[in-house]
C-alpha cells in the first residue's frame, strides 16, 4: 500500500500542471459517483420496505438466516478483495514512472467504480436472498459483537477470528483520514454486545472459514455497520 501512496504527490502535480480540464473531468467522477451512491441507497430502502425487519428484544442469529448473510457477505467481500489486490499489485510492481501512474490512475478508477456500484450491488444480493439491509446491518452487528465479547471472556477461536479481522484492515484505518475509525466501530460493538449466547458463537464459529477473515471483510463490514446510517 506504501508503494501505491508514493504515486499520489504525483498525480497531484499532474492535476496542477493538466489545469482544469483534470479538474472537471476529476469534478464530473465525483458527481457520477455521488449519483450512483445516490441511487443505490434508493434501492437499499426498496429492499428493506419489501422484506421488513425488526428484530426482538432477544432476537438471536439462526442457521438458515445465518448462512444467508454469509453468502451475500462473501459475494461482497470478492468484489472488494479484489479492488485491494489490483492496489498493492500497482505498488508491488517497477515498471517505470508513467507506466506506474497509468497503472495506479486505473486501480483507482476501478476502487471509486467499486464504491459508487457497492450499494447497488448490495440490494442486488440482498433481492435475491430476500433479506432487507436492515437484517443483514443486524446480523452483521451482532456477528461482531458476539465475537469481540467472547474473545474478551477468553475463548481461543474467537480472539483468532478478531486478530485475524483487525489485522487486515490495520493499514487501511492507518491510511483513514475519516474523523470515525474502525477502532471506534468495534468499541461501539463491544459496548453494544457485552455479554454472548454460547450458540450463536458455535454457529458463527462453525462458518468461520467462510468468513474469510484475512480479506478486507471488515471494510465491507463497515459499510454496512456504518456506511449508509440506516436500518434499525
Amino acid at each position: 500500500m506504501k508503494g501505491c501512496l508514493a504515486f499520489v504527490g504525483a498525480i497531484v502535480l499532474l492535476v496542477l500542471v493538466l489545469g482544469g480540464g483534470c479538474v472537471g473531468y476529476v469534478a464530473y467522477q465525483g458527481k457520477q459517483m455521488g449519483e450512483k451512491m445516490e441511487a443505490g441507497k434508493h434501492s437499499l430502502d426498496a429492499v428493506d420496505a419489501k422484506f421488513p425487519f425488526t428484530p426482538a428484544a432477544d432476537a438471536k442469529l439462526t442457521s438458515d438466516r445465518f448462512a444467508r448473510y454469509v453468502k451475500i457477505r462473501g459475494s461482497m467481500v470478492a468484489k472488494t478483495t479484489k479492488v485491494f489486490e489490483d492496489l498493492k499489485a500497482v505498488g508491488s510492481e517497477d515498471s517505470g514512472f508513467f507506466a506506474g501512474i497509468k497503472k495506479f490512475a486505473g486501480a483507482m478508477k476501478g476502487m471509486f467504480a467499486a464504491m459508487a456500484d457497492a450499494p447497488t450491488e448490495l440490494a442486488g444480493l440482498l433481492e435475491q436472498g430476500e433479506m432487507s439491509f436492515a437484517e443483514y446491518r443486524w446480523s452483521t452487528s451482532r456477528m461482531h459483537g458476539t465475537l469481540i465479547a467472547a474473545a474478551k471472556s477468553g475463548n481461543a477461536e474467537a480472539q483468532t477470528l478478531n486478530k485475524a479481522f483487525e489485522d487486515s484492515l490495520r493499514d487501511f484505518e492507518h491510511g483513514n483520514q475519516n474523523d470515525k475509525k474502525i477502532g471506534d466501530v468495534r468499541d461501539e460493538l463491544a459496548a453494544a454486545y457485552p455479554t454472548f449466547d454460547a450458540q450463536e458463537l458455535a454457529l458463527i464459529l462453525s462458518m468461520k472459514d467462510q468468513l474469510q477473515a484475512e480479506s478486507p471483510g471488515f471494510l465491507v463490514d463497515v459499510f454496512a455497520i456504518e456506511g449508509m446510517n440506516a436500518g434499525p
